[in-house]
């Protein structure tokens, strides 16, 4: 199971029963070296250990001359410093599945230079071609060769020609290992709130450690594998995940979604007359998120942004708590003050029995009809939220049958107004 020239050291104990001699050694040891010739080339599993061969006794034959890697440099992957041979020994690997691996002669401190081949016949020299050839380390530690081959076909055999660069023999080292990078899939996109900090590994799955991240658009956000959102715009930000192992890369991307703070304005008060209807949201001051709730002085949750003031005057809080789902909920409260000196219902029913209102529900054209001859100074339809959609003022119609347009309204529920002098009638209809 050995390979040819394979070196070793060796141990020796004698044992004899339960006693035992001190071991003695080493001894080396080189196995047969028979891989002097190409077709002659001993394989080397692809398992990324480091075997160690010694090259006593190597020689070049000349036909060896005709394939020498070029003088392309010792940090290079396309050749060698020079295109001397001296002490030449062969191998073969097999490419493994993802066709990338790494030969690394650095566990021995020895010169040499290493060159990949690809031939489909040995023996005929046409058939031979250079994959990748390196002198030195890359990283220029060593003077040994230390590189990357990408893009091999799995399963075919290749050769590795291995030279002594100053025709000194000796003992080096050759480890074959793939490279089978995977730098994970995308996970689901990341929600986080203005002023989190976020571990974009959360933002992908199945990875392998010891890639680095990259933006989209560079951000001093950005550190390492966290990313701190403070002082950042809330939008979408793009991450890569990439691993990089010479020529062999893989990347995966991972999404952040920047939310702002929530926002429920700030505190605001007004007033408003007893049995008064109004709308809390124009006691809200400031930028103020729609979609939240109203909590009424009960603590109590109600249906919208609209309420009827009691009879009962005093100081009333409303609260109004929102959130976007992601950044934590955010409480404004609007106080309330229920004036003693008036009620908005004086005289109301007086006058309910004054008008008409028809057709309700109505599609088209609103119908008022005062048969008591009543100066109507404002008419107003005003939506569930409060907001005034249309208005009218004296003059605009007549006293005895007005006629509203609710063709363009949106399809609900409004409250009309009308105001007579100091009294005020209103009333529920429906756009259809």
């Amino acid at each position: 199971a050995f390979i040819a020239g394979q070196s070793f050291e060796v141990y020796l104990q004698a044992v004899c029963d339960q006693d035992t001699s001190y071991f003695v050694g080493p001894f080396p040891v080189m196995m047969p070296m028979t891989n002097d010739m190409m077709c002659d080339a001993a394989e080397i599993p692809v398992d990324g250990h480091s075997y160690i061969f010694n090259n006593t006794g190597a020689t070049v034959d000349p036909s060896e001359v005709a394939i020498v890697p070029p003088a392309t440099g010792a940090q290079t992957t396309t050749g060698w410093a020079n295109q001397n041979l001296n002490l030449t020994t062969w191998f073969t690997f097999v490419a493994p599945p993802s066709g990338n691996v790494r030969i690394n002669s650095t566990a021995m401190a020895y010169n040499n230079q290493i060159a990949v081949y690809s031939a489909t016949d040995c023996s005929i020299l046409a058939s031979v071609m250079m994959e990748a050839a390196n002198d030195d380390d890359l990283d220029g530690a060593n003077a040994a060769p230390n590189f990357t081959i990408c893009g091999l076909n799995p399963g075919n055999t290749y050769y590795i020609l291995n030279d002594a660069f100053n025709n000194t023999a000796g003992n080096y080292a050759i480890a074959i290992s793939e490279i089978d990078l995977y730098a994970g899939v995308e996970g689901e996109v990341l929600e986080a709130c203005y002023g989190d900090t976020v571990n974009l590994f959360n933002g992908i799955a199945n990875y392998q450690l010891g890639g680095t991240w990259t933006q989209t658009i560079p951000t001093l956000g950005l550190q390492g594998s966290q990313f701190v959102t403070t002082g950042l715009a809330t939008v979408f930000f793009e991450f890569t995940y990439a691993l990089v192992d010479g020529c062999a890369s893989d990347d995966v991307n991972a999404y952040v979604d920047v939310y702002p703070a929530s926002s429920a304005g700030t505190n605001g008060t007004f007033t408003v007359c007893k049995n008064e209807p109004f709308n809390l949201l124009a006691g809200l001051n400031g930028v103020v998120d729609m979609g939240g709730y109203w909590l009424d002085p009960s603590n109590n949750p109600i249906a919208g942004n609209i309420d009827t003031a009691s009879n009962i005057p005093g100081n009333f809080n409303y609260d109004y708590i929102v959130t976007n789902g992601v950044c934590p909920a955010d409480t404004a409260t609007v106080l309330v003050v229920v004036d003693a000196s008036c009620d908005f219902t004086a005289g109301m029913e007086t006058l309910a029995g004054s008008f008409a209102v028809y057709p309700n529900p109505s599609a088209d054209v609103l119908n008022i009809e005062n048969s008591l001859g009543l100066v109507i100074d404002e008419i107003e339809l005003l939506d569930m939220s409060g907001r005034v959609v249309f208005v009218a003022q004296k003059g605009a119609f007549n006293n005895e049958l007005a006629q509203i347009s609710v063709q363009n309204l949106t399809t609900g529920i409004y409250t009309l107004k009308m105001t007579a002098g100091a009294q005020t009638f209103a009333n529920r209809v429906i756009k259809q």
